[in-house]
């Protein structure tokens, strides 16, 4: 009876003599990089981390990347900046690990979060007004504008632009 192979064997026995080249496993540890970089962020984030032990383990990363490191953080932590979250843990680590001035970012998003509020009420109230016209009303009637295609595309946009706009204040 013959011997059963492990997949790692077979995957050994297939990759034998194949190799990698300079280009291909320095693409390959940026991406480890910038998972481990990924990673690092979401936990920071969600507060599993702290501030220390996320500087403890940037510190290679930096000797490895220097000069790079900050551009790598940068675009893992702007997009996770949203208008309806928590954002202080994001701004922390850019103003503490990156000597960032948050403070027009954190005005742009504020200035962002006041354009969205008013432009849901004005929704909201015109849509109370199509329902009334349609015969519903009452205090128990609730625009559903999550359900709005049109609102979801407005919010899209409105991050979009958000987004940009700190990409200015953080890349400059």
């Amino acid at each position: 009876m013959g011997e059963i192979k492990s997949t790692l064997e077979i995957i050994m026995e297939k990759t034998k003599g194949l190799t990698m080249s300079d280009e291909e496993r320095a693409a390959y540890k940026e991406q480890e990089a910038t998972r481990k970089i990924k990673g690092l962020v979401q936990k920071y984030a969600y507060r599993a981390i702290d501030l220390g032990s996320l500087r403890v383990e940037l510190v290679p990363l930096e000797k490895e990347y220097p000069g790079r490191l900050k551009k790598m953080l940068l675009q893992e932590t702007l997009p996770r900046i949203e208008m309806d979250e928590d954002n202080e843990p994001i701004f922390e680590l850019l103003e503490k690990v990156l000597g960032l001035d948050t403070g027009p970012m954190r005005k742009a998003l504020e200035e962002a979060r006041q354009s969205l509020d008013m432009k849901r009420v004005s929704l909201e109230k015109a849509m109370l007004e199509r329902l009334e016209e349609k015969g519903i009303s009452g205090s128990a009637v609730l625009p559903n504008i999550s359900a709005d295609k049109a609102w979801a595309r407005r919010v899209g946009e409105m991050m979009d632009a958000l987004r940009r706009e700190l990409e200015t204040y953080a890349f400059n």
